[in-house]
């Protein structure tokens, strides 16, 4: 309780009960622990949660530049948002879609000058043959007691590059180089790859995954809403 309530403090102005807690811990009485250790279950689940992170990473980008620039307001354009990755086929999409993106958006010209990003990280530790840390493995990195990507590096790569190479070409029917292991393990046509990991993020705004995956995402989490469907029996089936 102690680490949690310390903690929270770091990042927002606590209740004067918890700074009392903490320096006169003989003068909290009994009803008022209860509600010490009701403040500590509150702050912990916040402090696992992806939401509350965005937050306050949201929130401290907005100050700073807000004194920089002398102003008021937002600094992003919009709210943060997460999608269930249902199955392989939407995990290889959206895993390209990001790693692709800065070159599309020509803020870098290689996957190894693309800075900040995953396919980077992994390439560095590929050089001197050493498995990123932070990274959940590829299928073809076997380490102890930890889940793998259902994927190998070596196909993804090659399928990264063949995309890349094909965009730049700007043809279409190249995209990508077939027979690719990794679109035949997939199953996707090398058009529905091209179109998906170009839109994913305006395909889907949900759940991504083969129909039956969505419908069964749909009924655990109890929502009768099952949005682009139709993407996904189109682009994933």
């Amino acid at each position: 309780m102690d680490e949690v309530l310390l903690r929270w403090r770091m990042f927002y102005k606590c209740p004067p009960l918890v700074q009392r807690y903490f320096d006169d811990f003989d003068s909290v009485t009994a009803e008022e622990f209860v509600e010490l250790k009701a403040l500590s279950v509150i702050y912990r689940e916040r402090l696992q949660s992806i939401s509350w992170f965005m937050r306050l990473l949201n929130e401290y980008i907005a100050r700073r530049a807000n004194k920089e620039d002398e102003c008021k307001g937002y600094f992003w354009e919009r709210r943060f948002r997460s999608q269930a990755i249902l199955d392989e086929k939407a995990l290889a999409s959206v895993m390209a879609y990001v790693d692709l993106n800065p070159i599309r958006a020509k803020i870098s010209r290689t996957l190894k000058g693309s800075h900040f990003t995953s396919i980077q990280y992994r390439l560095n530790a590929q050089r001197v043959n050493k498995t990123p840390k932070f990274l959940m493995p590829f299928s073809d990195r076997r380490v102890k007691d930890k889940v793998s990507l259902p994927f190998a590096f070596v196909d993804y790569n090659q399928l990264i590059n063949d995309t890349l190479t094909a965009e730049k070409n700007d043809s279409v029917q190249k995209l990508p180089l077939l027979p690719s292991r990794l679109l035949t393990k997939l199953g996707m046509t090398k058009e529905n790859w091209h179109l998906v990991t170009n839109n994913f993020e305006t395909l889907f705004t949900g759940p991504v995954g083969c129909p039956e995956m969505m419908d069964n995402f749909a009924k655990c989490c109890q929502r009768a809403c099952r949005p682009n469907l139709a993407n996904a029996q189109k682009y994933l089936s």
